[in-house]
């Protein structure tokens, strides 16, 4: 169902240069339709030009790209356009790349830049469908390549810093990207692009890189990890988890392949799983714990205490 508003949106941005040119003079409150509507129609152009120009502290993705009073289309139950991605990225470039002292040219007051990019939520059915649509994989990189090239552009002159946005994603990370990955995070410190995980799942990823991560990621931003085919044993566990433990609003942790082998049990195994569920009294928002695929015969009962 479309509305008679949702209807004129979708007419008014047929001519993209038109629509670009007419942003400055439209109301601010239709500026989240007029998101909805070019991401939904691959507007690249105007796409790219409302993110540029964001009149929001905040753009999020769950927020706008959801079932609405104009279009009962639930943008978030689909895997995103490709180029509907690379549109909002390359408007959060520009926006980047525009000085503090050219402030006064925008078409919006500086208090109502844009702040926070969210673009947590999308789906990730893991399933490879349409090739014009990204997956969270292809998320993960594209971000990662813009957090370096912002690092790497960034050119220090008095009074041409640009305000500093923080971007939310859901981050996918396996041995082939955990080094891109890792030097994306390291770059968005302290850079005007600050890169906020929420939602991370690393795939066969050794000890050590997976604490390496960690130890990167906002420890006030994460919401969910999720360890996948790492193949930890007591001992893996018992060094992870205090680093996990660290992310005081972790909602939703996912374990798997932890193995403990309860017919050989060992004094360092025994010390090792009393310091894991020791370390789990730490999670105070936590409501989720999936340990699926691993073998703990016989510590249940420790496990619910």
């Amino acid at each position: 169902m479309h509305t008679l508003v949702f209807l004129s949106t979708r007419q008014v941005l047929q001519c993209q240069p038109a629509a670009c040119q007419a942003l400055p003079l439209l109301p601010r409150e239709l500026f989240p339709l007029l998101f909805k509507v070019a991401f939904m129609d691959k507007k690249t152009v105007v796409l790219r030009e409302l993110v540029h120009t964001w009149p929001f502290p905040l753009l999020s993705f769950q927020q706008l790209l959801q079932e609405c009073a104009h279009c009962s289309r639930a943008l978030l139950q689909e895997r995103p356009s490709t180029e509907s991605m690379q549109a909002v990225i390359l408007g959060l470039t520009a926006r980047l790349h525009t000085p503090e002292a050219e402030a006064g040219t925008q078409p919006y007051c500086r208090k109502h830049a844009l702040r926070v990019l969210d673009m947590t939520g999308l789906l990730d059915d893991g399933v490879e469908q349409d090739p014009g649509t990204m997956s969270m994989w292809d998320c993960t990189a594209a971000v990662a390549r813009t957090c370096i090239a912002q690092q790497q552009g960034v050119t220090v002159e008095h009074g041409l810093a640009p305000v500093p946005v923080e971007v939310r994603v859901d981050l996918r990370v396996n041995r082939a990207s955990y080094a891109f990955l890792r030097e994306a995070l390291r770059s968005s410190a302290g850079s005007p692009l600050r890169l906020c995980c929420r939602d991370l799942r690393a795939e066969d990823l050794p000890m050590r890189n997976t604490v390496a991560l960690l130890q990167l990621l906002d420890a006030g931003c994460l919401r969910r990890v999720d360890l996948r085919f790492n193949n930890l044993g007591l001992r893996g566990l018992s060094v992870i988890i205090p680093h996990v433990a660290r992310f005081q609003h972790l909602a939703s942790l996912r374990l798997h392949y932890v193995h403990g082998d309860s017919r050989q049990p060992s004094v360092d195994g025994e010390d090792n799983f009393r310091y894991f569920l020791a370390q789990m009294g730490r999670f105070t928002c936590l409501r989720e714990l999936s340990m699926g695929s691993s073998l703990l015969s016989g510590r249940l009962d420790q496990l619910l205490r």
